[in-house]
């Protein structure tokens, strides 16, 4: 007896994922494969449509019933222009745009590791000093 799988966020995750792949293999048969006639080319590219059609129709069916999920998991055959216009925070435009307009020479490179015990810099700076100090005795 099979279990049936819940249907949840994650199992709608994984519809997304498979729409996303049916998606890229259709584009690559359209591209790259070749067929001896045109009618198994349709054929092959209908086989994956029906496919591609039963799972969309659950996806948005569970999308419908509330199941959540982040639109950025959408494939990009089921999102659309607006919903990626609207995502995007206001603050996080200004920010860049903001982050983008100082020059970033005007700032003074600092090190994700400054002061903390990950700086190897520090540890290198000590090493050639102790160095140039050896080379120096050595040569005098």
């Amino acid at each position: 007896m099979a279990a049936t799988q819940p249907h949840d966020k994650y199992y709608l995750r994984s519809l997304h994922e498979d729409i996303a792949l049916l998606d890229r293999k259709l584009a690559h048969m359209a591209k790259y494969e070749t067929f001896a006639t045109e009618k198994e080319r349709e054929s092959a590219t209908g086989k994956l449509n029906t496919k591609r059609a039963l799972l969309v129709r659950n996806a948005l069916k569970l999308a419908e019933e509330g199941v959540e999920f982040k639109t950025t998991d959408l494939p990009r055959s089921l999102r659309s222009d607006t919903a990626e216009a609207a995502e995007v925070p206001a603050d996080a435009v200004i920010e860049t745009v903001e982050a983008a307009a100082g020059h970033p020479l005007d700032r003074p490179a600092v090190g994700a590791y400054d002061g903390s015990v990950l700086n190897f810099r520090t540890g290198m700076k000590e090493y050639m000093d102790k160095r140039r100090k050896t080379l120096a005795s050595v040569e005098a």
